[in-house]
């Protein structure tokens, strides 16, 4: 378990958007997860431990090391998403049109922005691809 603290990033801004429910973002306010949905704001205070399988999921997924942009052709009812995230010397900035990066399993090839949603949902309790 990081000490003190060591688990809150330094930046934490990750947004999903459709075109029928808008912007869904998470953003850090000190120990405290802001999440901003159709201009409704409500907080969240993880647990240290719930912050710890959250950066162990981060680092499964090896969301520090996705490419700068994903993209596929503009449609009009697709999707858009941004992840930005700093923790002690590691970063990533990250954003996806329609297209995001994938996580081989044994299973078979999933997405990996999905997986990275339902650890969000874990560590929140929100769901960024859904009107929330």
């Amino acid at each position: 378990m990081k000490s003190n603290g060591d688990y809150l990033p330094e930046i934490f801004d990750i947004c999903y958007f459709e075109r029928g429910t808008g912007f869904n973002c998470l953003c850090i306010d000190g120990p405290e997860i802001i999440h901003d949905f159709a201009d409704n704001k409500e907080r969240v205070t993880p647990s240290p431990e719930e912050w710890e399988l959250f950066w162990d999921k981060v680092e499964e997924l090896g969301v520090w090391d996705w490419q700068g942009d994903y993209e596929k052709c503009c449609m009009v009812d697709g999707y858009r998403w941004r992840v930005t995230m700093t923790l002690g010397s590691r970063q990533v900035h990250t954003t996806g049109m329609n297209d995001a990066p994938t996580h081989i399993t044994g299973s078979g090839v999933t997405s990996a922005l999905e997986i990275l949603l339902d650890a969000l949902e874990d560590l929140t309790g929100f769901r960024l691809d859904e009107g929330s």
